[in-house]
């Protein structure tokens, strides 16, 4: 709480502060195998022990929410990195309860990003009804699906970052051709973002690239 808010308390008045928290899912994968990579087979063999770490770790995710939200963030982040790895039965019988019981009391302040996710995954009343404050997903969703999954609320994504190392011409040519698709939705709430973050490496003036690109395309 005292970290967001002498963050927020240097940040301009026209400026948002966005907190995050870990996925539970994505935290019990890290204490399992020290990373995320791979197929997570040790996760899957201990699945049985994930309710369990739940128990533990929710009510801890969620008083550190609420900790954020009290001291200047405006929204908070569940990142669910790991999530994709599930197949989306598992998804929705393991993970899906444990992050319904975590956004119970912030819902409309929260939001949910997962990578490696599909449609059926988050075909859900928690993400389809407007329940959170919005999702984020990663480049290999079709954009346009993803804004009439989700009806309401933002949804943010979700150009390759890989693209971002690309000669400047070559990124340029394949954003401007990634943002004229979605030039004549009419959905509002899109935030246009990476899939995952920038990688180690991309160029800063890519970075720069992308950002004005997006914004003189889409005004």
């Amino acid at each position: 709480g005292e970290a967001v808010r002498a963050t927020r308390e240097r940040l301009p008045d026209d400026r948002s502060l966005i907190g995050f928290v870990g996925g539970p899912w994505t935290l019990f994968v890290y204490a399992v195998e020290g990373s995320h990579a791979g197929s997570l087979t040790a996760s899957k063999k201990l699945l049985s022990l994930f309710p369990q770490f739940c128990r533990v770790m929710v009510p801890l995710l969620a008083r550190n929410i609420e900790l954020q939200l009290n001291h200047g963030a405006e929204l908070v982040m569940i990142f669910d990195t790991a999530a994709g790895e599930l197949t989306p039965s598992m998804f929705q019988t393991e993970v899906t309860p444990q992050l319904e019981l975590l956004t119970q009391k912030h819902s409309t302040r929260i939001g949910y990003y997962s990578k490696g996710t599909q449609p059926a995954h988050l075909r859900h009343s928690l993400f389809t009804e407007g329940r959170l404050a919005g999702a984020g997903v990663d480049y290999r969703w079709d954009m346009s699906e993803a804004l009439e999954i989700f009806p309401r609320g933002f949804v943010q994504g979700n150009f390759d970052p890989a693209l971002l190392l690309s000669q400047p011409d070559e990124l340029k040519t394949r954003l401007t051709k990634y943002l004229e698709a979605l030039m004549g939705h009419d959905r509002a709430g899109w935030v246009c973002g990476l899939g995952h973050g920038v990688l180690p490496g991309t160029p800063e003036g890519n970075v720069r690239l992308f950002v004005d690109t997006v914004r003189k395309v889409m005004q």
